[in-house]
């Protein structure tokens, strides 16, 4: 097993694709964790640009990647991932978006990975950052993070990106009250696609009027602020990406001289600490002997009358306590 990580870490640290494929099966299948990995290899997780892709199901947003991502510089190398739904037969990725991208697959340049979203409800997948550090120490300059597509409660991209994409079309007019409290406030730029369907400039000025119930993205310190643009597009013909990706740009720009920037990705790295240590604990309390004995005990007890639920967590509480004590 050693000698197969080592073999691994000599592969990726020399631009081998498909190192870097199985690194991520490896941690997205939990047999291996990846700040291990990363210690070898020589971490770069904080050099990646990375934009998040939202929005309701048929928005497009597969396309649109497709299209943005080929009008980046010819210097950048693109990590894209894909979060598909779960397959209800095979536990897999359906990995219908990747299908949308086949053209890009074929450029060196270009790392698409599909990712099954295993039941996750925020439109992400459990190890997510992992990936995206993964594809960062690999030398990608961006990453594009493309999510599930249930749309509202897709907030969690927020979370792990530093510019968040919300691609809708026309027909999302109605909806548009139901967002307020959700996707339009954690957009950084809107994209309109299939801005050539009936409706679209009618849409396009509902959604302006929303957006101006909510205050401008402003950074205190150095007085810059950033209002959330709107951009019609066509991805299929490539109309708009122009413009999306100069405001893409600008975002990046106001982020750097704001210093919002620094400020974001401290604050998932804490986030990512706390869900850590968290995770350890969890697994360490639920591992102890002692504590499955109190659990086992309390049942006995919640039957008969003599405790309920809450003592019996409580005991289980000052067992662990009283071990961090000693």
């Amino acid at each position: 097993m050693k000698a197969d990580f080592e073999s691994l870490v000599e592969k990726f640290k020399a631009g081998e694709s498909l190192a870097l494929a199985r690194a991520i099966s490896l941690v997205e299948n939990g047999e291996m964790v990846a700040g291990e990995f990363l210690e070898r290899v020589g971490e770069r997780s904080a050099c990646a640009r990375r934009i998040g892709i939202t929005g309701p199901p048929g928005a497009g947003k597969s396309t649109l990647i497709a299209a943005l991502t080929s009008c980046f510089g010819t210097e950048e190398k693109v990590g894209i991932v894909l979060v598909d739904p779960t397959s209800p037969f095979s536990g897999g990725a359906l990995l219908g978006d990747r299908i949308r991208m086949a053209g890009l697959s074929q450029n060196s340049d270009f790392f698409i990975r599909s990712m099954a979203s295993r039941g996750s409800l925020g439109g992400l997948f459990g190890h997510s950052e992992d990936v995206m550090d993964l594809m960062s120490a690999f030398g990608f300059t961006r990453i594009v993070l493309e999510t599930i597509g249930v749309g509202q409660a897709e907030l969690e991209v927020n979370n792990v990106v530093d510019s968040v994409i919300v691609v809708l079309v026309p027909e999302s007019g109605d909806g548009i009250q139901a967002m307020k409290a959700g996707l339009m406030e954690v957009a950084d730029l809107f994209v309109i696609n299939k801005s050539d369907r009936p409706g679209a400039d009618c849409f396009l000025a509902d959604l302006e009027v929303a957006l101006d119930l909510f205050p401008e993205k402003s950074d205190d310190e150095t007085g810059l602020s950033w209002k959330v643009p709107i951009v019609k597009t066509i991805a299929t013909v490539g109309e708009g990406i122009q413009d999306l990706l100069g405001y893409l740009e600008d975002h990046h720009n106001f982020l750097q001289d704001s210093g919002k920037i620094k400020t974001l990705r401290e604050e998932r790295i804490v986030d990512r600490i706390r869900a850590e240590i968290s995770r350890q604990v969890h697994k360490s309390i639920w591992t102890n002997p002692e504590v499955a004995s109190v659990l086992t005990s309390g049942l006995r007890q919640i039957d008969s009358g003599g405790e309920t639920v809450h003592s019996v967590a409580e005991n289980m509480i000052k067992l662990i306590t009283k071990k961090e004590d000693t």
